[in-house]
């Protein structure tokens, strides 16, 4: 499986600001052609002693993804604005406990949010199952991912 968008990395806070107010300026001008906006994220944290979440993923798009190590950038007033947006829904696997840990590590309150393992269990019938974004993909697109 071979992602053929862009990827911006962003470690700082000013390149964590600036992705975000491009990742703003993108929905609002979606806005104008949607009811919503759908913004897919994904963070990194380990199942090990508690510690704050590290890298946040957000695609808006197939073309660009943005990779933001907001452990050294935090969550400068674009990125928080941007999370808090009541307009754009946001997607991903299990993405209430993401949401939660977000929360919890630097005061950020993420609405609305829409679990893709409740589409899945609804799309796919059988038994209902809790997902993983590895599980999900492998079982959509039988790809495996590493």
């Amino acid at each position: 499986m071979v992602y053929r968008g862009s990827i911006i990395y962003c470690r700082t806070a000013p390149e964590v600001e600036q992705a975000s107010v491009e990742l703003l300026n993108k929905i609002r001008s979606m806005k104008l052609y949607m009811d919503h906006v759908s913004l897919g994220f994904d963070i990194e944290w380990r199942r090990e002693a508690p510690r704050k979440a590290a890298v946040m993923q957000i695609c808006l798009e197939n073309a660009r993804c943005y990779i933001m190590h907001i452990i050294h950038s935090g969550i400068p007033p674009g990125l928080k604005c941007l999370l808090e947006d009541t307009v754009s829904v946001k997607v991903g696997v299990c993405i209430a406990n993401d949401a939660r840990k977000l929360t919890n590590d630097y005061n950020v309150c993420i609405e609305p949010l829409e679990d893709l393992s409740s589409l899945a269990n609804l799309k796919l019938g059988g038994v209902p199952k809790k997902w993983s974004l590895a599980s999900l993909t492998e079982m959509i697109m039988c790809k495996q991912v590493l």
